[in-house]
């Protein structure tokens, strides 16, 4: 990103941190108001999902996003190459994170809309516990990868002002795939199944007995609304930094 001169660098600056402070106060919200004043909502499957989604994304608000801001201003990297390491790694692997927790959100509207007699026994708490810890483990386990320098590496990339992946074209389309495009398509597939589904079997559906279909619709287009605004977000910087860091 080219930034021509201080007041742009300083405007770049100001709006990324502002995103970090606001997106901060919210996550944190969302999760207090989760776990403290919702006893009914807790109990939910999403519930807890959207609790773990609030978790990455608060980690990335505080962690990721100053680290983010502050080179738009002084031009460089100024924290030092352990910082440059680990930057990386919870960059990439909060957005992972992120983006499988909304993953399994689009897995679980999709199983209470269309196969809802068997939504409570897929989703007990010892299932719910499995996939919270796959949404943390399996990207930040392979993010060791270039963290060790076992396959590629973590490195300071001059003309986007942060530190990226560096040293493999392939291990970073690999990372592109497994932890974007993947979970994107199976987002997408699960959304575009309920939305068909329910719009030909609406009837059947009230017919079933599924008294709180309206409400889960609702809810599943608040869901998919989170997807679409972070696919927005995220998107375009994930894909700069994928295309354009160096092989060195």
């Amino acid at each position: 990103m080219i930034i021509s001169n201080q007041t742009e660098a300083i405007v770049t600056f100001s709006i990324a941190l502002l995103i970090g402070i606001i997106g901060s106060i919210g996550n944190f919200l969302v999760i207090l108001c989760l776990t403290k004043y919702s006893a009914s909502l807790i109990k939910q499957p999403t519930t807890k999902l959207v609790i773990n989604l609030s978790t990455s994304d608060l980690i990335f608000c505080l962690f990721n996003v100053p680290l983010t801001a502050t080179p738009f201003l002084t031009r460089n990297w100024p924290f030092g190459q352990l910082i440059c390491h680990l930057y990386p790694y919870f960059y990439y692997g909060n957005i992972a994170v992120s983006l499988l927790s909304i993953t399994f959100i689009a897995i679980n509207r999709l199983v209470i809309i269309i196969i809802n007699a068997q939504s409570n026994s897929f989703y007990s708490n010892r299932n719910l516990c499995i996939m919270v810890i796959i949404t943390w483990v399996l990207p930040f386990a392979i993010l060791c990868l270039p963290l060790t320098h076992t396959w590629g590496y973590f490195g300071y990339q001059a003309s986007l002002l942060t530190c990226t992946i560096m040293g493999s074209e392939a291990l970073k389309d690999f990372l592109f795939l497994i932890s974007f495009v993947i979970p994107c398509l199976t987002i997408i597939i699960c959304y575009g199944i309920i939305w068909f589904k329910v719009r030909s079997h609406t009837r059947n559906l009230a017919d079933k007995g599924i008294n709180r279909s309206q409400r889960e619709m609702r809810l599943t287009k608040l869901m998919f609304t989170i997807f679409a605004v972070f696919v927005i977000c995220y998107a375009p910087s994930v894909i700069l930094q994928i295309t354009s860091a160096p092989v060195r």
